[in-house]
């Protein structure tokens, strides 16, 4: 019996190295997978290891461009080590709003973030069109921390447009998943327009289209008129959205 015990005791300690070194290794795959994740983007990890995307693919999106408004004169005003930080925050406040309406982070390009919804996701509980209020909602309760830390309050303008777009891979030692059409384009004019109109939020026809009229009733939305948008050949209906509604 105790010769029995020895021995089982034996093969217990001899097996605890290899069984931490299998719980450092799944921990090490798992951490690793999630730091992946977080440079690459959402879903983009996954896309590129399945290789959805080796072959592009169209699909129709809500795409959504966000810029933080003034970036340079805040940059001059409280330096560069600051403005990094004011950005980094800017970024990690929005990402919780951005999440919870299903919005995919496609891409940071300096001051700006470029958004994307599939068309369900989008229209899904008004997503895409609630997502710069939800974002308001947010930032208002940070206004004491932004003016106490840098002295400034975080602005932006969000241009919103509805249409085709093709995915595919790109690259071969940096590899991402590339939006690229029109739609890329317009969207990103649209942002642009914001200023010209002085409003913060500009949207497409395209996008009102996805939306049953009785879903748009939860918002305030004016007509801009029918606006040439530099660098397009035709015009475009534009609308500012204004509010949403509590109910």
């Amino acid at each position: 019996y105790y010769l029995v015990t020895d021995i089982k005791s034996l093969f217990e300690v001899e097996a605890i190295p290899q069984s931490l070194l299998f719980s450092l290794l799944i921990t090490f795959v798992m951490k690793t997978s999630t730091t992946i994740n977080q440079i690459l983007g959402q879903k983009v990890f996954i896309r590129l290891l399945l290789k959805l995307y080796h072959k592009p693919v169209k699909e129709r999106r809500f795409i959504m461009f966000l810029d933080l408004v003034n970036s340079t004169s805040i940059a001059e005003q409280i330096g560069d080590k600051a403005f990094h930080g004011f950005l980094r925050d800017f970024f990690t406040d929005i990402t919780i709003p951005i999440l919870e309406n299903k919005a995919e982070i496609y891409k940071y390009v300096g001051d700006e973030v470029i958004l994307t919804w599939k068309s369900k996701q989008g229209v899904l509980k008004n997503n895409a069109l609630s997502l710069v209020f939800d974002i308001d909602h947010t930032l208002k309760h940070l206004r004491e921390h932004y003016n106490k830390k840098y002295g400034v309050f975080p602005e932006y303008r969000a241009g919103l447009h509805f249409g085709e777009v093709l995915l595919g891979e790109m690259g071969t030692y940096k590899m991402e998943v590339a939006f690229i059409g029109d739609v890329m384009n317009t969207a990103a004019r649209i942002q642009s327009a914001c200023k010209e109109y002085n409003v913060n939020f500009l949207i497409s026809e395209n996008v009102l289209q996805q939306y049953q009229e009785e879903k748009l009733q939860d918002f305030k939305i004016n007509a801009i008129g029918s606006i040439q948008l530099k660098g397009k050949t035709n015009k475009m209906e534009l609308f500012n959205v204004i509010a949403k509604s509590d109910r």
